[in-house]
């Protein structure tokens, strides 16, 4: 479902049957029961579970990253390169891929804390 804020779960017998949410678009209100639930939420998954468990610590490093993607035609690669002398410890790298080159830097940590407000 997209545009769909999980905003709670729904139990029975003592299990996760289903996720109340609201629509982005509309505000309205719905429940959905299903046999299974998965959270995908991706960078929103420990907020998402959080909901069910409002002590646990987030399981999840997040990181951010730029990356700029170039067409082969203009930057040809035949091998990965990458260099190290970054000041603050990462690499710069450049990877080719299918028709593609990726351009960019190492991950760093993500600081901020993604909250799921009900």
């Amino acid at each position: 479902m997209n545009y769909a804020k999980v905003t709670g779960f729904l139990y029975a017998e003592g299990r996760i049957q289903g996720v109340s949410f609201e629509d982005q678009l509309t505000g309205k209100t719905h429940q959905l029961f299903a046999r299974q639930v998965v959270n995908a939420a991706g960078p929103w998954v420990d907020g998402v579970d959080s909901l069910n468990n409002p002590q646990r610590e987030a399981k999840l490093f997040l990181t951010k990253g730029v990356h700029l993607v170039v067409d082969q035609k203009k930057f040809p690669l035949r091998q990965a390169v990458y260099y190290f002398d970054v000041p603050d410890g990462r690499m710069i790298f450049a990877i080719p891929r299918a028709s593609k080159t990726y351009i960019g830097t190492t991950d760093t940590a993500y600081e901020e804390i993604w909250k799921i407000q009900p």
